[in-house]
């Protein structure tokens, strides 16, 4: 069992978490949850509300973050938690999250761990990524 924090500009990571609860059915807040940055928004608090999340995943075998962007300031705020955690609880980070990769995350935390749930996650967010013109080319090439 683990945890699940999706972190975005914007309001992308409170939109997905809705559309998987869409797919999946509701999750329980404190299981599975999402912090969008705005512009106006005090770096500090964030690294706060993000810190608390990791630190009570303590207790329910760790935390699985997603991000929008490598590089941007939600997986920057994340990685200074991550560094500031190591050791004491158990944490991954994934960028470039989307919709495969947060539904197989968040549909196996009662059976996986976070490695299992890494594995995961990175095989269905790769998977769901196709470029559909070119499969209806080879469909009806004649």
């Amino acid at each position: 069992m683990y945890r699940v924090l999706l972190l975005s500009h914007g309001n992308l990571a409170g939109e997905l978490l809705r559309t998987v609860e869409m797919v999946i059915g509701k999750q329980p807040e404190r299981e599975v949850t999402a912090f969008s940055l705005h512009p106006e928004q005090d770096m500090n608090e964030y690294f706060r509300a993000i810190d608390r999340f990791v630190a009570e995943s303590e207790a329910c075998g760790g935390c699985m973050v997603f991000t929008d962007i490598a590089g941007g300031s939600p997986f920057i705020t994340s990685a200074k938690v991550y560094r500031e955690r190591a050791g004491s609880v158990k944490m991954d980070i994934i960028t470039g999250m989307n919709l495969p990769m947060v539904i197989e995350a968040v549909s196996n935390r009662a059976v996986n761990d976070l490695e299992a749930a890494r594995s995961g996650a990175l095989r269905d967010g790769i998977a769901g990524i196709h470029a559909f013109s070119s499969k209806i080319q080879d469909c009806c090439a004649g």
